[in-house]
């Protein structure tokens, strides 16, 4: 779905769904910003920003998100931790 809103509003978006898939895409295009989940299967999110940045480019802006928090999770220190 939001892929779908920042299309609509006319921004380029590709979408991957691995580790492996966005080293690739980055190793070929470096886009404007990332958005990507906190919580990615069988990876953490947080370590693939910080590669990113390492690796790729220090300027991207990264924006870390993630459909699993619920009302008991805060942030403590810019991490997102159980309450």
């Amino acid at each position: 779905m939001f892929p779908l809103l920042l299309e609509r509003e006319g921004h380029i978006v590709e979408t991957v769904s691995s580790k492996d898939k966005v080293k690739s895409t980055l190793s070929t295009f470096l886009p404007d910003l990332v958005i990507l989940d906190i919580w990615l299967q069988r990876e953490d999110g947080r370590e693939l920003c910080k590669e990113i940045k390492t690796t790729h480019s220090s300027n991207i802006p990264v924006i870390l998100m993630s459909q699993a928090v619920n009302s008991s999770m805060t942030i403590k220190n810019g991490t997102l931790m159980p309450g």
